[in-house]
């Protein structure tokens, strides 16, 4: 049986720069880089001949790894663009698969799921990346959780959520508390979450505006 020949195609430095991956050769099909040199690389074409390449060159996985783990969640992001809901779905789980703890890659994961209509993996990858956001305040990752879990019919823990939100706004940024609170309002009316949710936040500008007048 023949192996099939790769031609170990390194790119631009900014490329590698950009995406704050080791600067490794890509292997690549002699077809796909010359398709890619006429119309650019698609991360959809290296994702796919990473993988293929690596299947044969198993020593060779734990070096590519970050590549892998990059190529498959920009070529996922690619996909959810083009409203590919599953091919982004695929993609971002074998992002996942190469980089479990990354919070980045888990919420997109999540809101593939989401676009699937799969909203009890959507909130497993959401609860995930909370945990690992951690000491982080990242706004719509909470609010998109609270929003989910209410669609669950998980009302305590969506409450808990929004909560949480709050606590971490009063805690990490109290400066921008009234700020951050109206943005999770008006996320809460352009993405249609539950009415629990506008209420919370509207209960919590309108305790916080006096004080800040008193400030004044």
């Amino acid at each position: 049986m023949t192996e099939t020949a790769y031609v170990l195609w390194t790119m631009p430095d900014d490329f590698y720069e950009k995406l704050q991956i080791p600067a490794l050769p890509l292997p690549l099909l002699q077809e796909d880089l010359d398709q890619g040199l006429k119309a650019g690389f698609p991360f959809q074409l290296i994702t796919h001949n990473l993988q293929d390449y690596l299947a044969s060159q198993p020593e060779q996985a734990k070096a590519y790894q970050p590549v892998v783990a990059r190529m498959a969640y920009e070529a996922g992001v690619s996909a959810g663009r083009h409203h590919q809901f599953e091919i982004a779905n695929s993609y971002f789980k074998m992002a996942c698969q190469s980089e479990p703890e990354n919070a980045t890659f888990l919420v997109n994961l999540g809101r593939s799921h989401y676009d699937l209509g799969d909203i009890y993996n959507a909130a497993a990858a959401y609860r995930e990346a909370v945990t690992i956001f951690a000491a982080k305040f990242v706004p719509d990752v909470w609010l998109m959780l609270a929003k989910i879990l209410f669609e669950l019919g998980e009302h305590k823990a969506g409450e808990a959520a929004v909560e949480d939100y709050l606590t971490r706004l009063e805690l990490l940024a109290p400066e921008h508390y009234l700020e951050f609170c109206e943005h999770g309002r008006q996320w809460i009316l352009r993405n249609e979450a539950d009415p629990s949710m506008l209420t919370m936040f509207e209960e919590a500008i309108s305790k916080a505006a006096p004080a800040n007048d008193e400030e004044e």
